[in-house]
Protein backbone atom coordinates (compact mmCIF):
# COMPACT_ATOMS: atom_id res chain seq x y z
CA UNK A 1 0.00 0.00 0.00
CA UNK A 2 2.83 2.00 0.37
CA UNK A 3 4.02 2.12 -2.51
CA UNK A 4 1.07 3.25 -4.55
CA UNK A 5 1.02 6.20 -1.97
CA UNK A 6 4.08 6.96 -2.71
CA UNK A 7 3.99 6.70 -6.76
CA UNK A 8 0.30 8.47 -6.30
CA UNK A 9 2.44 11.50 -4.63
CA UNK A 10 5.04 11.46 -6.94
CA UNK A 11 2.56 11.95 -9.98
CA UNK A 12 0.38 14.60 -8.39
CA UNK A 13 3.63 16.75 -7.87
CA UNK A 14 5.14 15.94 -11.06
CA UNK A 15 5.67 18.48 -14.08
CA UNK A 16 6.44 18.38 -17.67
CA UNK A 17 8.75 21.35 -18.85
CA UNK A 18 8.50 21.69 -22.87
CA UNK A 19 9.34 24.78 -25.02
CA UNK A 20 9.91 27.09 -27.95
CA UNK A 21 13.98 27.35 -28.63
CA UNK A 22 14.36 31.21 -29.45
CA UNK A 23 17.80 31.78 -29.68
CA UNK A 24 17.08 33.73 -33.09
CA UNK A 25 13.98 35.11 -32.11
CA UNK A 26 14.04 39.19 -31.86
CA UNK A 27 10.09 39.65 -32.42
CA UNK A 28 8.17 38.95 -29.45
CA UNK A 29 6.67 36.11 -28.27
CA UNK A 30 2.56 35.65 -28.52
CA UNK A 31 0.57 34.17 -25.92
CA UNK A 32 -3.11 33.88 -26.30
CA UNK A 33 -6.35 31.57 -24.55
CA UNK A 34 -8.63 29.94 -26.41
CA UNK A 35 -12.18 30.22 -24.62
CA UNK A 36 -10.39 29.57 -21.41
CA UNK A 37 -9.36 25.77 -22.57
CA UNK A 38 -6.61 25.85 -24.74
CA UNK A 39 -3.42 28.52 -24.41
CA UNK A 40 -1.24 28.72 -27.48
CA UNK A 41 2.70 30.35 -27.36
CA UNK A 42 3.53 31.41 -30.50
CA UNK A 43 6.73 32.64 -31.95
CA UNK A 44 7.92 34.17 -35.35
CA UNK A 45 10.68 35.24 -36.88
CA UNK A 46 14.15 34.72 -38.98
CA UNK A 47 14.70 31.49 -36.68
CA UNK A 48 16.37 29.30 -38.88
CA UNK A 49 19.96 29.15 -38.52
CA UNK A 50 21.36 31.29 -40.88
CA UNK A 51 18.53 33.58 -40.08
CA UNK A 52 17.71 33.27 -43.65
CA UNK A 53 13.84 32.60 -43.83
CA UNK A 54 10.56 33.27 -41.23
CA UNK A 55 9.85 30.37 -39.40
CA UNK A 56 6.79 30.22 -37.10
CA UNK A 57 6.80 27.50 -34.13
CA UNK A 58 3.55 27.25 -31.78
CA UNK A 59 2.94 25.26 -28.80
CA UNK A 60 -1.00 24.68 -27.96
CA UNK A 61 -1.36 23.51 -24.35
CA UNK A 62 -4.91 22.51 -22.43
CA UNK A 63 -5.41 25.73 -19.98
CA UNK A 64 -5.90 23.27 -16.90
CA UNK A 65 -2.22 22.10 -17.29
CA UNK A 66 -0.61 24.60 -17.86
CA UNK A 67 1.36 25.82 -14.85
CA UNK A 68 3.67 28.62 -15.59
CA UNK A 69 5.38 29.54 -18.98
CA UNK A 70 8.36 31.91 -18.19
CA UNK A 71 12.37 32.58 -20.53
CA UNK A 72 14.97 30.19 -19.60
CA UNK A 73 18.48 32.62 -19.41
CA UNK A 74 20.78 33.47 -22.30
CA UNK A 75 23.30 32.65 -20.65
CA UNK A 76 24.96 29.98 -18.27
CA UNK A 77 24.10 26.03 -17.68
CA UNK A 78 21.24 23.94 -19.25
CA UNK A 79 18.58 24.73 -21.07
CA UNK A 80 19.24 28.10 -22.58
CA UNK A 81 17.17 30.97 -24.94
CA UNK A 82 13.86 28.94 -24.76
CA UNK A 83 10.95 30.08 -24.15
CA UNK A 84 9.52 27.18 -21.89
CA UNK A 85 6.00 26.00 -20.34
CA UNK A 86 5.35 23.85 -17.40
CA UNK A 87 2.70 21.41 -17.57
CA UNK A 88 0.93 19.69 -15.14
CA UNK A 89 -0.38 15.75 -15.85
CA UNK A 90 -3.84 15.78 -17.10
CA UNK A 91 -6.11 12.75 -15.94
CA UNK A 92 -4.42 10.91 -19.00
CA UNK A 93 -0.91 12.04 -19.00
CA UNK A 94 0.38 15.18 -20.50
CA UNK A 95 -1.05 16.39 -24.07
CA UNK A 96 -0.36 19.55 -25.92
CA UNK A 97 -0.11 20.36 -30.08
CA UNK A 98 3.17 20.93 -31.91
CA UNK A 99 3.41 23.22 -34.73
CA UNK A 100 5.76 24.60 -37.31
CA UNK A 101 5.62 26.47 -40.53
CA UNK A 102 8.60 27.29 -42.86
CA UNK A 103 8.22 29.97 -45.37
CA UNK A 104 9.85 27.94 -48.09
CA UNK A 105 7.00 25.14 -47.51
CA UNK A 106 3.77 27.52 -47.70
CA UNK A 107 4.54 31.46 -48.57
CA UNK A 108 1.95 32.88 -46.84
CA UNK A 109 3.78 31.49 -43.54
CA UNK A 110 6.41 33.78 -44.48
CA UNK A 111 3.43 36.42 -42.93
CA UNK A 112 3.44 36.28 -39.06
CA UNK A 113 -0.09 37.05 -38.89
CA UNK A 114 -0.98 34.01 -41.20
CA UNK A 115 0.80 31.55 -38.97
CA UNK A 116 -0.83 32.53 -35.80
CA UNK A 117 -4.33 32.99 -37.74
CA UNK A 118 -3.37 29.48 -38.57
CA UNK A 119 -2.51 28.68 -35.16
CA UNK A 120 -5.92 30.32 -33.93
CA UNK A 121 -7.62 28.17 -36.50
CA UNK A 122 -6.29 24.98 -34.77
CA UNK A 123 -7.50 25.92 -31.39
CA UNK A 124 -10.93 26.01 -32.63
CA UNK A 125 -11.24 23.18 -34.01
CA UNK A 126 -9.72 21.59 -30.69
CA UNK A 127 -12.60 23.92 -28.88
CA UNK A 128 -15.29 22.41 -31.59
CA UNK A 129 -14.60 19.09 -32.57
CA UNK A 130 -16.28 17.58 -35.40
CA UNK A 131 -19.08 14.53 -34.59
CA UNK A 132 -20.55 12.35 -36.46
CA UNK A 133 -22.90 9.94 -35.18
CA UNK A 134 -24.56 6.94 -37.61
CA UNK A 135 -27.75 6.11 -36.64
Amino acid sequence: MRKKYVLRRFLENAVLVTGLVANNNTKECVEKQYEGKWVSMITHDKQTVNKDYELGMALLIPKDQLVETFHAPDEGNGILKTWCAKLKPGSNGYRYQVYAGWELGVDDLSKREEFIRLVDTYADYLNHPVSISIN
